[in-house]
């Protein structure tokens, strides 16, 4: 498996939670944009944790920790409570789905929940552990 790999394997898996086009791949080069219209937006980060072990002393395994970056903008007339409940429900949806991949051994939070910049959204990082056997 390649980091190519991996992205596509969690644009898969995320991509029946959001609207069509809503699953982007930050490359860090090529400017990504996200609107309110669209939201919640999923952003999967890669590059940023990559490392090979021999937990067996025997066989190398590569482990990817990409992000994924959860961004959801206010909709409506909801209330606080609404908006955030629905912030944690496509979390869990998140977490479900990505565990679901087979590849995938943990996915925990980056920091807490944060305001995005000075709009009203909400973001949330999320890092997975994904390990490749195969190498």
């Amino acid at each position: 498996m390649s980091e190519a790999t991996v992205q596509a394997r969690l644009v898969d898996a995320l991509a029946p939670l959001v609207a069509e086009g809503s699953v982007l791949v930050n490359d860090h080069n090529t400017p990504k944009a996200t609107s309110r219209e669209r939201s919640p937006w999923l952003i999967i980060e890669t590059a940023d944790g990559v490392r090979a072990e021999t937990p067996n002393f025997a066989n190398v395994v590569v482990v990817y920790e990409p992000y994924i970056t959860l961004l959801v903008f206010p909709r409506g007339a909801a209330t606080e409570a609404a908006f955030l409940h629905g912030f944690q429900a496509l979390r869990q949806r998140v977490v479900a789905a990505l565990m679901a991949t087979g590849d995938v051994e943990t996915v925990e939070t980056v920091g807490g929940l944060a305001v995005y910049f000075n709009t009203n959204g909400l973001f949330q990082r999320l890092k997975a552990r994904v390990v490749e056997y195969e190498v």
